[in-house]
């Protein structure tokens, strides 16, 4: 039985040490910052992260793409030249078009390589939700799972893994046409704050919307207490863009009030936050079944 690797895109939200622990290889996202192209570089080479925001805050306007069927044709091939298998594990298609290239690219190699196997999974998902997903993934790897038996158990254990937050200015999810322009600034107006989960397909749904900054982390601590489950088991994500003092003031409350098993925290990725902007935070955990 021929070997397999797990293989992800940028919207992971992994940092270093982790992937390179679990043995989880990524794609880039593009990214074009004033029509420069660029890629969401998990490790921040080309740009820190403290830059990236404050270009934003200073009105560059990046915007994120979706990786090219080619690009994962190259990154398949060299893997099936030694003598193994993929399965990839791709940002949720309801955010994101590169898990149909992933798809386009796996029927391509197939073609010409047909005792492989390359299987594409749509993590329903993204940031550290798919990150946990692929960690769960690597354990059960090492644990034994064929990619048959692996594959089957990710696609029904992907709804079991939760996101909640929210942005700092709606001004961002205007400019990625995810809000009107009158509701951007009808929200500025009275610091309205959407609380942003996501739903069973993984595309970000406001499910209420509150007044103020710290009403909002609350309210996104209640959602966790309302649907975590074993906390005292988990390790616990939170992904920030550039507001690291809230990020660890989410994770005391993470230990107090839920005596979770550990907090990990960790930037958003530069495509995730050329959508939300500076200031957005995100908790990710696993729960009850999305629904």
């Amino acid at each position: 039985m021929r070997d397999y690797v797990i293989l992800t895109d940028s919207g992971c939200d992994l940092d270093k040490e982790v992937r390179k622990k679990y043995g989880i290889d990524y794609v880039k996202l593009p990214i074009f910052i004033d029509e420069t192209e660029s890629f969401s570089d998990l490790d921040w080479e080309e740009f820190s992260p403290e830059q990236y925001y404050a270009w934003m805050r200073e009105g560059k306007k990046p915007r994120s793409s979706q990786i090219n069927p080619s690009v994962y044709e190259e990154v398949f091939l060299s893997y099936l030249k030694k003598d193994l298998d993929v399965i990839c594990f791709a940002l949720a298609g309801a955010l994101s078009g590169s898990v149909n290239s992933a798809r386009i690219a796996r029927d391509v190699v197939l073609e010409n390589n047909k005792e492989a196997k390359i299987i594409v999974i749509d993590s329903k998902i993204s940031s550290l939700g798919q990150g946990f997903l692929l960690i769960e993934a690597a354990n059960k790897k090492a644990e034994g799972f064929t990619i048959d038996a692996l594959a089957d158990y990710i696609e029904n254990e992907r709804y079991n893994y939760h996101q909640v937050g929210s942005v700092l200015d709606l001004v961002y999810l205007k400019r990625a046409g995810r809000i009107s322009g009158p509701a951007a600034v009808m929200g500025k107006i009275i610091n309205l704050k959407p609380i942003v989960i996501s739903d069973v397909n993984g595309a970000n749904f406001s499910s209420q919307k509150v007044i103020g900054r710290k009403v909002s982390i609350k309210t996104s601590l209640d959602y966790v207490a309302r649907h975590i489950i074993n906390p005292t088991e988990q390790v616990v994500g939170i992904v920030h863009a550039d507001c690291y003092a809230e990020a660890l003031e989410i994770k005391e409350a993470l230990l107090a009030k839920f005596h979770v098993k550990d907090v990990y925290i960790n930037w958003v990725d530069p495509a995730i936050g050329a959508s939300v902007g500076p200031g957005m935070f995100g908790i990710y955990f696993k729960g009850d079944r999305r629904k």
